[in-house]
């Protein structure tokens, strides 16, 4: 009878065993799902995140060159008779650098990618605000810097 009872013991030791081992690998498939679905999405906001800054840069770089653009070599004149009357619209694209090296300023291609307006006017100094807007993507960068255009920087 002890022996009968010992492996009657024995066995539901065994279901006891198989039932938290079960359990166990319950638990740990969850945890791996969540630490592989944590590990995907952070894999894909770092790659989100890195192409929004070489956007931000490449734009920053387009309006920086813009901006020495229009400070030395673009007379006054010519910019304030067009901007007294509208903005200058310009298309920021893969042709960009290029254009901005062959073309003057005021005949690169329109477009509402970079605004270019006028924030004062003295005779003497032209104060300008260049706004740079992209939506590519499902990025969206917005960059606003002013600058001023003194008379003497057409002749430098």
């Amino acid at each position: 009878m002890k022996f009968v009872e010992e492996k009657i013991f024995r066995k539901e030791i065994i279901v006891k065993n198989r039932g938290s081992v079960l359990i166990e690998a319950i638990s740990a498939i969850f945890m791996l799902t969540l630490i592989i679905s944590f590990s995907i999405s952070t894999c894909i906001k770092s790659n989100q995140i890195l192409k929004e800054r070489i956007l931000r840069e490449e734009l920053n770089r387009a309006m920086y060159n813009t901006i020495n653009e229009l400070k030395y070599n673009t007379k006054m004149n010519d910019l304030k008779e067009i901007l007294d009357y509208n903005y200058i619209g310009l298309k920021f694209d893969e042709n960009f650098y290029d254009e901005l090296m062959n073309k003057d300023i005021l005949n690169l291609t329109k477009g509402s990618d970079i605004k270019i307006s006028k924030l004062k006017e003295d005779n003497y100094k032209l104060e300008i605000l260049i706004d740079g807007v992209i939506d590519r993507e499902n990025l969206h960068v917005d960059i606003k810097q002013s600058f001023t255009k003194m008379w003497w920087m057409e002749y430098v």
